[in-house]
């Protein structure tokens, strides 16, 4: 059965082993969790927040606290494997996608991770920009690993 789940900067398109089907996959969000609220400069875990990144609205977007270091992804209870990434930028910051990961992993601490896409240039705003993914192993947590210096920012 192939399962999608929408994410406004991830859309994973994924095939169990045995099925042609498509449906949406759901999960838990997993990541950094201090974002930064931009009219104080200070840590937030209210503000521009990694929930952002999985409200449907190119709007909002997740900032994180830290410039570097960060990450943004979901737990899907279960391996799906991954045949289709999607990511959307913040507006007017669409470059700070460029060279950004997706990862899959099985651990939760994503030290058996594997690279499934490396986001080459900056991205079109207000639209999700897709990318297939050649990989036939199953995934558990899927994430959006930042580039160095620009705080997630994702949509």
């Amino acid at each position: 059965m192939k399962k999608v789940f929408p994410l406004l900067f991830l859309f994973f398109s994924s095939s169990f082993l045995n099925a042609q089907t498509s449906s949406l996959l759901n999960g838990n969000i997993i990541g950094t969790r201090e974002s930064v609220d931009y009219t104080t400069n200070q840590s937030s875990t209210t503000v521009n927040t990694i929930r952002n990144v999985f409200d449907n609205d190119f709007n909002t977007f997740f900032a994180s606290y830290e410039r570097s270091g960060t990450w943004v992804g979901l737990d899907l209870g279960a391996k799906h494997v991954i045949t289709k990434i999607g990511y959307s930028p913040r507006i007017s910051y669409s470059a700070r996608v460029q060279l950004a990961l997706i990862e899959g992993a099985n651990s939760p601490d994503f030290s058996d991770a594997v690279p499934l896409y490396l986001i080459p240039n900056a991205a079109a705003e207000n639209v999700m920009t897709y990318a297939d993914v050649n990989c036939s192993r199953g995934f558990r947590y899927v994430r959006y690993v930042s580039p160095s210096d620009v705080r997630c920012n994702l949509a």
